[in-house]
């Protein structure tokens, strides 16, 4: 249900959001190793080597490398003990992404507190990813490396409120759970600005491909894009199977499937979509406890 909104002061806080948003772009500049990785990805003959070599200056970052690639995802018997064989295994498009995504997070995640656990939004940010994958190689979209990305990436919007407008995260958590408004309306009373807004605005200033900052502006919302692309599909469906598997986040409640993203995905029936939404729930089943232990 729809509450009535105070257009006045929600647009000057939008504006206050606008500036401080400015401000937290140019302190927060993308961390070297995206810039330097991302140089040796444009090359027509990417050097992986170099690209190894990068990684291994980052021990956090590889060991979150190793975790994942030890992941029930991968289904290995033999444990990834090393980031040459976590290339092999994983493969170059999927550290890629993961790289990437690990160390923009990082750069914006706040400290762990009442309202924010730090392994419950990695948890959900890894497993949307992980299954955006899983639906773009089921349908052969032939947009694995986007899908993962986004996936991955679709909720900085929530961890860069928590860090740099901690005051207002209280104010919509608290208001989420002692309120019947939705979490968007809340966003956008108090900050002017809804997570996935702030997400796309910060991806869009940081260079990332336009069709990833757009399937993360309208994954809430896919009906909204008159474009809707494949991406966008796979993104909006992606979060609606992960969130089953973590219910407490306030942030991913109630999560309702949109059927027009069927379209994006070739698909012609919602009873089609629902089979396949069973499989791929019924084969995370097995495997959740696992990879929740890694976060």
């Amino acid at each position: 249900m729809l509450h009535k909104i105070d257009f006045k002061n929600v647009n000057e806080k939008r504006e206050q959001t606008r500036k401080e948003l400015l401000k937290i772009n140019k302190i927060s500049s993308i961390p070297k190793v995206i810039t330097e990785l991302l140089k040796i990805i444009n090359d027509p003959d990417p050097d992986i080597s170099k690209a190894k070599d990068l990684i291994s200056k980052d021990q956090g970052l590889v060991t979150k490398i190793l975790k994942i690639a030890n992941s029930p995802f991968y289904g290995l018997v033999r444990k990834v003990n090393t980031l040459d064989m976590a290339f092999l295994v994983v493969g170059f498009e999927d550290i890629k992404s993961l790289v990437i995504a690990i160390s923009l997070v990082e750069n914006f995640m706040g400290k762990n507190d009442s309202r924010f656990k730090q392994e419950d939004f990695w948890f959900h940010s890894y497993l949307t990813g992980m299954v955006a994958k899983e639906l773009s190689t089921m349908f052969k979209l032939n947009i694995d490396g986007e899908a993962r990305i986004s996936g991955l990436l679709h909720d900085i919007g929530i961890i860069v409120i928590h860090k740099h407008f901690n005051d207002s995260y209280v104010k919509i958590y608290d208001t989420v759970n002692n309120s019947d408004k939705n979490l968007f309306e809340i966003e956008f009373e108090e900050l002017g600005y809804t997570h996935q807004e702030i997400g796309s605005i910060l991806l869009h200033e940081w260079n990332f491909p336009e069709n990833i900052c757009n399937s993360i502006l309208y994954h809430h919302f896919p009906e909204k894009n008159e474009n809707l692309n494949s991406l966008l599909a796979v993104l909006h469906s992606a979060e609606y199977i992960a969130q089953k598997f973590n219910p407490d986040n306030f942030y991913e409640k109630n999560i309702h499937f949109n059927s027009n993203v069927l379209r994006g995905l070739n698909i012609n029936s919602d009873t089609e979509m629902d089979e396949i939404i069973q499989k791929v729930e019924h084969e995370l089943e097995d495997k959740i406890s696992q990879i929740r232990t890694g976060f």
